[in-house]
């Protein structure tokens, strides 16, 4: 008869179960955590760790500490969590829980590889692998093999951690574990990239971060976004690295996992510094290598000091540079990180090329080589062809040509194999430099490629302000491909390629910008774009207030309000939001990649008797091409340094207007004679060595290089009469966009809208706008309080002219945020150009309103690029401070030939001379220029 269980043991025994239940399920719920808010894991694992404690239950305390020892691993307590690991697996053995012992040391692993501590690493996985292996258990096992590739990826043996992973992501395959099929599909990703096999990367990225969403592991969904940027930036495409990592610190952010975003300022340094972003790049450096020392991660500190060696250099600190780097490569020697070692070597090898004596450079030249064989061996294509860079670099520095092209020969083979344009352009132009002396049409062919790959990563930057910054210490490359060029003058088609580069050197983001069709802002919050758009919107709000506040209700505005007003700190804040936020939109609004626009045809035919002047500068020297129906003619002017100082003395006498009309009306003769000794200087130096290829023009569109923007050329003297006289002068910012403007360009329609704001200081500004409505009678006038913000918006879109009457401040230290002024605020450059689109005629009738500043490529940054980036054709502005009586009567005279047929560059020639009859003095009569098109068609 068969004994029946005691009541007393049936008690004990669901005891037991219930308990090992508990267990699991809190280091479920802590593992759950662990991936989603690591800091309530902590302190479900703390409050365990006490509750067994206190019960003591040895082996539940066993499992409390491995659970605190994961929520210390995933919070980046390393240290800490290598202890509790030790002290878990301990009592594990201790208690002959041997699966135990060997579960733990899956995480101990872990910790121990992110310490740095490779070696170790790899003997606990092997053993640990080992023990399941001959159990039977395939997912322990194959977690193990994961760790194993996660830890020979740093040291440098990407073979083997492609063939550790494999081997996991099948049985994770087979055993339908997703989760840690994600894991190991964005290990497999990660050391693709390394391989240099991006699209298959980013298949195996793109596949995680698709499991990671559909399990909702936030934070896991910013892991796998921040390898992807890394693998964006790793493949040259900077815009779409800079948007994922900004995506994957936020998701971080907002999960409060500091780690996490601290770890993607690791790549995002990167990203800036490619795209040079100086100012971001220093504060995400500090940012970065802080956190990361306190941190305790010797490996991605020393990736971070590794890029602040870089940013370093690039600003001109080499002992800066020397000094991160050597201590970056030190602690990649002490982690056993094999490959990031070499990169260290050849970043300093690098710092050598730029100014070492002979010696050194040999000593480096061997040291370069030793660290590209390495990175070889490893499988680490792309770091590789950077070394190829530097030791073709440094042969050609000792004078070994042969030996260096044949260097430069590789890195061409790597990049074509690796589709990287930007390895392509680097090495193009490093051959172009090795033959400018020797081979000029070498040189000249490679520079052609230089410029087409350069151009080509450019557009992946995708931002306006990421393209400019990008060009930065790049654009070196059209000044000498010109130079090249111009040195065959004799040949008509080398001229004619040299005008094309010069023309794909200047204001290409403003030219891209026109050839786009015209989009408004995005709205609605829906949608990811809608809603950055309304932060944009929302920051604007809030800028406008603090511009009011800065210049103060009733002040006359002035360049340095801001940075006088105690509200400047706010004001340089919310600017600098602002330009974030809206790099943001264009980046997700740009996400596909488009297609760069080519520089436009620059030989097409120009208006009869028309000519265009475009200035450019090679070595310190200026030149000019003129093109007529006569074709191209290229001629060698002077110095850009003499032009620049012709252009501080032109200023040193308009700025007399300061003392105000009556100073100006009571010494009129003298001080005529004085400018115009300044004007006939500027004529003797730009315009008299043109003359011969003037003859029949009656029409000058003048493209300004450097220093010669802002120069009002319509009113050089020749010694007997201004420019003006002679022809009709326009201006634009490239020849391609003024074939842009000419093409677009339609008369004017019958909408008008003018407004005039209410100021003593401004007293005629109500006469001239009445101007506008005599010659567009059924336009719309809005003066004093009615003059608004607010008005202008809800008529957008509905006028074909716009004029503004109004004060206006031209920011010189920021000139994207120069501001006009209405009744209830500011219009700022981005405000304008959003209310001005579909406008076919823009007056800015203000102080300074024409005056840009200038970026890297002539990219001319201020109002006037605004207006013509949304689509207006023709823009009136002005180069001084106006009176504002004249200005009253010069508009007047603008408009009612505007109104008689005459075109608006004609119109504003007709008036100034007419008003130069009453007020002889170019302060007076020519301050205003005509932007763009200057025509109402091409007829």
């Amino acid at each position: 008869m068969a004994r029946k269980a005691s009541p007393t043991g049936s008690r004990k025994i669901d005891r037991s179960e219930q308990q090992a239940t508990h267990w699991e399920q809190l280091a479920a719920e802590i593992d759950r955590q662990n991936r989603s808010d690591p800091r309530s894991s902590l302190a479900i694992a703390e409050r365990w760790v006490a509750d067994e404690r206190a019960s003591g239950s040895a082996e539940g305390c066993a499992r409390a500490l491995r659970a605190h020892a994961h929520a210390l691993r995933f919070l980046g307590m390393y240290e800490t969590a290598v202890a509790q690991y030790d002290d878990a697996e301990a009592r594990f053995q201790a208690l002959r829980l041997e699966a135990e012992a060997a579960g733990t040391r899956i995480g101990h692993v872990t910790a121990l590889r992110l310490l740095g501590r490779y070696q170790e690493a790899v003997d606990l996985a092997q053993q640990t692998r080992a023990y399941f292996l001959d159990r039977g258990d395939q997912l322990q096992a194959a977690k193990q093999a994961m760790n194993l590739g996660t830890i020979y990826r740093p040291m440098g043996r990407l073979t083997s951690a492609l063939r550790s992973y494999r081997e996991a992501r099948a049985v994770f395959r087979r055993l339908g574990e997703r989760s840690f099929l994600a894991d190991v599909e964005q290990n497999l990703g990660n050391v693709l990239k390394d391989l240099g096999r991006y699209e298959q990367a980013l298949g195996r990225l793109r596949a995680a971060e698709r499991i990671r969403r559909s399990l909702g592991l936030r934070s896991e969904v910013a892991r796998v976004l921040q390898n992807i940027g890394a693998l964006s930036f790793q493949r040259g495409d900077y815009g779409q690295a800079l948007q994922v990592l900004a995506d994957a610190r936020s998701i971080y952010e907002s999960v409060s996992v500091g780690r996490g975003a601290t770890e993607v300022d690791v790549d995002l340094l990167r990203t800036c510094i490619a795209l040079n972003l100086r100012e971001e790049s220093r504060a995400v450096a500090n940012r970065a290598i802080a956190g990361l020392r306190a941190l305790e991660m010797p490996f991605e500190l020393a990736q971070a000091l590794l890029s602040a060696g870089m940013l370093a250099e690039a600003s001109g600190d080499p002992d800066e540079a020397r000094q991160r780097t050597d201590e970056a490569r030190q602690v990649f020697v002490r982690t056993s990180s094999r490959v990031w070692e070499s990169i260290a070597r050849l970043q300093a090898a690098r710092l050598v090329m730029g100014g070492g004596e002979p010696v050194e450079m040999r000593t480096a030249l061997r040291h370069c080589q030793a660290a590209t064989r390495r990175l070889q061996v490893a499988g680490a294509l792309d770091h590789a062809a950077i070394g190829q860079l530097v030791e073709g670099g440094l042969l050609a520095r000792l004078d070994a040509p042969t030996e260096a092209m044949k260097c430069f020969g590789l890195v061409l083979e790597a990049g074509t194999a690796l589709g990287a344009s930007h390895l392509l352009y680097q090495a193009h132009a490093a051959i172009a430099r090795l033959h400018e002396q020797t081979a000029p049409e070498t040189a000249i062919a490679s520079y052609r490629l230089a410029i087409d790959h350069l151009e080509a990563v450019r557009a992946r930057a995708r931002a306006d302000d990421l393209k400019v910054s990008f060009l930065a210490d790049k654009a070196d490359l059209y000044e000498r491909i010109v130079g090249l060029l111009i040195a065959r003058a004799t040949s008509s088609a080398a001229a004619e390629e040299a005008f094309t580069f010069v023309e794909r050197a200047k204001s290409r983001t403003l030219l891209e910008e026109v050839l786009a069709a015209p989009t408004a802002m995005p709205r609605g919050r829906q949608t990811r774009l809608g809603r950055l758009a309304r932060r944009v919107r929302d920051l604007g709000a809030r800028l406008n207030t603090a511009y009011t506040l800065a210049y103060g209700a009733n002040e006359v505005p002035t360049q340095d309000g801001v940075a006088r007003s105690a509200h400047a700190e706010l004001v340089t804040h919310l600017e600098d939001e602002f330009a974030r936020a809206t790099r943001e939109v264009q980046l997700a609004a740009r996400a596909e990649l488009p297609t760069p626009p080519t520089a436009g045809p620059t030989d097409e035919a120009l208006p009869t008797g028309a000519a265009l002047l475009e200035f450019y500068a090679v070595d310190g020297e200026l030149i000019a091409f003129t093109r007529t129906d006569q074709g191209l003619r290229l001629r060698r002017l002077g110095t850009v340094a003499e032009a620049a100082q012709l252009a501080d003395r032109l200023n040193f006498h308009l700025g007399k207007g300061a003392f105000g009309s009556a100073y100006m009306w009571a010494n009129l003769d003298s001080l005529r004679n004085g400018i115009n000794s300044c004007l006939r200087a500027l004529w003797q130096a730009l315009v008299a060595p043109l003359e011969a290829d003037l003859a029949g023009v009656e029409r000058l569109v003048v493209v300004p290089h450097g220093p010669l923007h802002g120069l009002p050329f319509h009113a050089f003297h020749d010694g007997s009469q201004y420019l003006a006289e002679r022809f009709t002068v326009s201006y634009a910012p490239s020849a391609a966009v003024f074939q842009r403007c000419l093409r677009a360009s339609v008369p004017p329609g019958g909408r008008a809208l003018a407004l005039a704001i209410e100021d003593p200081r401004l007293p005629w500004a109500g006469r001239e706008i009445e101007t506008v409505t005599r010659a567009w009678p059924n336009g719309r006038l809005l003066s004093g309080e009615r003059a608004t913000i607010r008005a202008l918006k809800r008529r957008a879109g509905s006028f074909d002219v716009l004029h503004l009457a109004t004060h206006a401040v031209f920011r010189a230290d920021n000139p994207s945020f120069s501001c006009v002024k209405l009744s209830d605020g500011w219009l700022t450059v981005a405000d304008l150009g959003e209310l001005a689109r579909g406008a076919q005629l823009v007056t800015l009738s203000a102080c300074e309103t024409g005056l840009s500043g200038l970026a890297v490529g002539d990219e001319v940054l201020g109002l006037t690029r605004a207006i013509l980036g949304a689509g207006c054709t023709t823009i009136v502005a002005s180069l001084w401070p106006v009176n504002d009586e004249t200005t009253a009567t010069l508009m007047e005279g603008f408009y009612s030939r505007v109104r008689g047929g005459a075109e608006p560059a004609e119109a504003l020639r007709g008036a100034m001379l007419d008003l130069r009859a009453a007020a002889d003095h170019p302060f007076f009569w020519a301050p205003f220029m005509v932007v763009g098109a200057g025509r109402g068609h091409l007829g």
